[in-house]
């Protein structure tokens, strides 16, 4: 348009604005450049995406496999399961249980319904890790990954991601290709400064996305093998399925989980405060300089228990 208008008008005054589009306008060439420019640009932001999302997958699986607090967590919910069964006439001792059950222990509540079955494991768990407590955040003893980042595994897909790698080659390859009478006329137009940045730069963005490629694979080798040491002889079922449904499955649980955790855990200091109230002792408050608590018997001689009672702060 305004090479047409210039044309026509040789004598007309352009606006800056005018002059900066007719100045490209003359650059041999200028729209497979911006092309080449604007898939640099992009390829580098889709790359780190693509990059982080496998990332955080892989290290979910291996969190979740890997995880000797996530053992004692499922010993138990086993144990308690096969406390509650024995009232049937029908019961047998399990040895096992199905992930799919994990979401649902919220949903088991107390006649009164003022507790639920999550909260007694919380309870027990709380009990059983109660040193660690004592020397750190709750957040310490948690037995999955960050819910976080089970949240943003359970939003994506290893298809997804795997398409993502093909579609940037397929990209790279097309343009390639579209550039190709460009580079060769840019060579003998001696403007070989933006040929050495484009031909570089395709040599990098291969190389980067047969890496990202071997990490995917790595990837899925890592899910598939955490579907086996949770599913066994039934892994085919869930390897035909997308990986988001697993991991929505654990981003449900944990997220229960963790908010029964804090919950149980305040009410386990509410009442050891009041045991100790109860026996004429007063507890001091934690100090600011992040010193370990001191409690102080008032009746008959002083005496300085060995673990204190803190507040935990959840991150």
């Amino acid at each position: 348009v305004v090479k047409s208008y210039v044309h026509k008008n040789p004598t007309a005054e352009l606006s800056k604005e005018s002059k900066i589009l007719r100045f490209f306008c003359d650059i041999p060439n200028v729209n497979m450049r911006f092309q080449n420019l604007l898939y640099m640009e992009n390829f580098e932001e889709e790359i780190r995406h693509i990059h982080r999302n496998i990332d955080i997958i892989s290290n979910c699986c291996s969190k979740l496999k890997n995880s000797n607090e996530l053992r004692i967590l499922f010993s138990i919910i086993l144990l308690l399961g096969n406390y509650m069964n024995q009232t049937y006439d029908s019961f047998k001792e399990a040895i096992g249980f199905n992930l799919e059950l994990l979401p649902r222990l919220k949903e088991t509540k107390t006649s009164d319904n003022s507790s639920t079955f999550l909260d007694f494991v919380s309870r027990c768990y709380l009990l059983t890790f109660e040193h660690s407590i004592h020397h750190g955040s709750i957040n310490n003893i948690l037995p999955f990954p960050d819910t976080g980042d089970l949240f943003v595994a359970s939003k994506i897909t290893l298809k997804d991601l795997y398409e993502g790698l093909s579609n940037l080659g397929e990209q790279l390859t097309k343009i390639r290709e579209n550039t190709r009478h460009f580079l060769d006329d840019s060579v003998k137009n001696n403007s070989n400064k933006f040929v050495e940045i484009v031909e570089e730069f395709f040599l990098f963005a291969e190389k980067r996305i047969a890496c990202e490629i071997e990490l995917w694979k790595v990837g899925e080798k890592t899910y598939k093998e955490l579907i086996y040491y949770f599913y066994g002889e039934t892994k085919d079922v869930w390897e035909q399925s997308d990986n988001h449904n697993f991991f929505g499955l654990w981003c449900s649980f944990a997220s229960s989980f963790k908010e029964s955790l804090l919950k149980e855990h305040k009410n386990i200091i509410i009442k050891r405060r009041n045991d100790f109230n109860k026996l004429g002792t007063k507890i001091v408050p934690i100090s600011s300089s992040g010193l370990k608590q001191k409690v102080k018997v008032h009746a008959g001689n002083k005496v300085r228990f060995s673990h204190s009672l803190q507040s935990v702060n959840i991150h």
